[in-house]
């Protein structure tokens, strides 16, 4: 399941691109607000256990990704199916 989570994870970003552009603004006040803080939490150099293991890091990172790609499942299929019917292409990065 790891490697649907790196494809998740692509189209998040797509998505967050297109609402940034508005180009796309059917997505929830719900998942741009965990997508937006959690990857802004994960990006920061803050550490928030500055002496504890690295880790620890990044098993919280893992955990918090988690959340955001399982939270925002839905916002993200319906911008693929979008996004495939506007340019019948399944790449996120096109």
């Amino acid at each position: 399941h790891i490697a649907g989570s790196g494809v998740d994870f692509l189209w998040l970003i797509s998505m967050l691109r297109a609402y940034a552009k508005k180009e796309y603004t059917d997505v929830s006040r719900k998942t741009l607000i965990i997508a937006v803080g959690g990857l802004f939490f994960i990006i920061m150099p803050y550490e928030l256990y500055p002496d504890g293991p690295k880790m620890l890091e990044y098993l919280m990172n893992i955990k918090i990704l988690k959340v955001i790609l399982d939270e925002s499942k839905v916002d993200i299929d319906r911008y693929r199916a979008w996004k495939e019917s506007q340019e019948g292409d399944e790449d996120p990065e096109a």
